[in-house]
């Protein structure tokens, strides 16, 4: 009885009170491409044109994905085992929209600010289309929601996309209708509920890199990562063996977690290389920008932190007494304060400079 009936601390509760790194976000890399997602305005329509030549044009825009880029490979987005019992009728990126905030095109730029002004640069033609907004009515509609024809199932679940049906069975165990005529009472009525979803405290995320051996890593907040690995792999025809998935510590899920989806306002993908190139596999000349002191400027020490950069908090805890180090506000993390700085220069006077290196960086062997 070692364990029954004894106190045991939580394994990591001590690292998630002090706030250290542990979820998806936490390990995003900083110098990572910010991700973001022009989404439809409207619940149903046709992709007639898309511009994306201002937007591509952008200062600090690495590049911009839409339908076009992608091999039209249907898949499903729900991670609930395989073969998988839902259709496959989605697309990374779609010519038809079928709600309103559907995903239209995506940006990888340098930071949120550019990455949202390049949406901005974006220009959409819709075809706008009669929406199906009763699910009683879906069945039989004029409007077919999925005319494409990629769409399948795995096996047998009743799909039927010329019927709006995603899925259906029917189910009846004894005689139901001799019963119901035995019975001194018979109820009939139809309830409805709002619509409802999980809620989980960390939204969903994700943020990838190539490794040393070009293999696609992929850190996201996810309950299924061997689906997620699978749909992905599927989603952008990329071998299996060469896509890895780590599931760092989850916020919450409930299910919510299971589908593969990106939501948020700052997503990260940690791509060396523009993510247009890389699935295309195409070699690419980099622009490499570093950090260099401006001229002409001066620094003092920080009377706040004198100099070291950091400042000491003591604060009580339900664990006791706890010291803690932050970057000092004042000088930011530098240790120096700065009395004068060119035009350009941040707060410890550094600039960015540009220079164009001829670097081939070759496609990863697929």
């Amino acid at each position: 009885m070692k364990t029954v009936n004894h106190v045991h601390h939580s394994i990591d509760g001590k690292g998630l009170m002090l706030g250290k790194p542990a979820y998806t976000d936490d390990l995003a890399d900083p110098n990572s491409l910010t991700l973001k997602v022009l989404r439809s305005p409207h619940p149903f329509a046709k992709i007639v044109a898309i511009d994306v030549s201002e937007a591509e044009a952008l200062a600090g825009v690495s590049c911009v994905l839409t339908y076009k880029d992608f091999k039209r490979i249907a898949i499903t987005r729900a991670g609930q085992g395989y073969p998988e019992p839902s259709p496959h009728d989605k697309f990374v990126l779609d010519s038809m929209v079928r709600h309103i905030g559907d995903e239209v095109a995506v940006v990888a730029a340098t930071n949120l600010r550019v990455a949202e002004h390049a949406l901005e640069l974006i220009k959409v033609e819709y075809e706008v289309l009669e929406p199906v907004l009763d699910f009683e009515k879906a069945q039989n509609n004029s409007s077919v929601i999925h005319p494409e024809p990629e769409c399948h199932e795995m096996f047998p679940i009743g799909f039927d996309p010329k019927q709006n049906l995603a899925a259906a069975y029917h189910l009846e165990v004894g005689d139901v209708e001799s019963v119901l005529k035995e019975c001194d009472v018979v109820l009939k009525e139809s309830f409805y509920t709002q619509a409802q979803a999980h809620v989980m405290m960390e939204p969903h995320a994700v943020n990838a890199r190539l490794d040393y051996q070009g293999r696609l890593m992929i850190y996201t907040s996810t309950q299924t990562p061997t689906h997620v690995r699978r749909i992905v792999a599927t989603a952008l025809d990329y071998p299996l063996s060469k896509i890895r998935i780590i599931k760092p510590r989850v916020g919450g899920g409930f299910g919510g977690s299971r589908q593969v989806r990106v939501k948020g306002s700052n997503l990260r993908i940690r791509l060396k290389l523009e993510l247009k190139d890389i699935l295309n596999g195409v070699e690419k000349k980099v622009k490499v920008k570093r950090l260099v002191r401006a001229e002409g400027v001066t620094y003092t020490s920080c009377d706040t932190c004198k100099g070291q950069g950091s400042v000491t908090r003591i604060s009580n805890t339900i664990l006791g007494r706890m010291q803690t180090s932050a970057a000092c506000p004042t000088c930011h993390g530098s240790g120096e304060i700065v009395d004068q700085k060119p035009k350009g220069a941040n707060a410890q006077g550094l600039i960015y400079k540009e220079e164009r290196v001829e670097i081939n960086i070759p496609p990863p062997d697929l």
